[in-house]
């Protein structure tokens, strides 16, 4: 199966990456840190969607870097969310977490996640809990450059599938971008 996304070694990459990305059959990246929607970059042969990667609700720069404690961690996941979901009642937004399981996921760290984790499941009608292939999957319309309403004609579904029920929506979607190894492309 070949990638269809791709997250970069440390977030980082040259101004021809997303050519190159695309050229082969990439359809997405994670390597911007950028608006809460996903955003179409303009390839030399077509386009590739920019799936926004988070760098503050990102436990290697919050717990390594800045050593915020694990209660801290857990608040910031908690005020993310909240206040996303409250802007997403205007616009379909993506909330992203980017959990490496050597971090937060030790025992001392981990029974703060499952906290915050468990509020946002509470709120799960309401929600597209998701990851980033399945983001990309959504685009429909080439002319549009970001979400523009509640359809969700870039990126976010109107409604959240779940077996036999579908409830509609506003917008929020949670992209769970899973990187305990950031060198290896995602596959979608």
């Amino acid at each position: 199966m070949q990638p269809k996304g791709w997250l970069g070694p440390w977030i980082s990459e040259s101004g021809v990456t997303p050519d190159l990305l695309q050229e082969p059959g990439h359809v997405y990246l994670l390597d911007w840190c950028h608006d809460d929607q996903p955003v179409w970059f303009s390839t030399r042969h077509g386009r590739i969607l920019s799936v926004p990667y988070p760098q503050e609700v990102n436990d290697i720069p919050a717990i390594v870097t800045r050593q915020t404690t694990a209660p801290e961690f857990a608040a910031v996941i908690i005020d993310q969310f909240e206040e996303m979901r409250r802007q997403s009642q205007h616009q379909p937004l993506v909330m992203g977490m980017a959990l490496h399981p050597y971090i937060v996921g030790q025992a001392h760290r981990v029974r703060h996640l499952r906290r915050a984790l468990t509020r946002i499941a509470a709120t799960r009608y309401a929600l597209w809990l998701t990851m980033p292939g399945e983001i990309a999957r959504f685009p429909r319309d080439p002319g549009t450059a970001h979400c523009s309403d509640d359809r969700g004609d870039l990126g976010l579904p109107a409604t959240t599938n779940r077996g036999s029920e579908d409830r509609p929506h506003r917008g929020c979607a949670i992209a769970l971008h899973p990187t305990s190894d950031r060198r290896r492309a995602e596959r979608g």
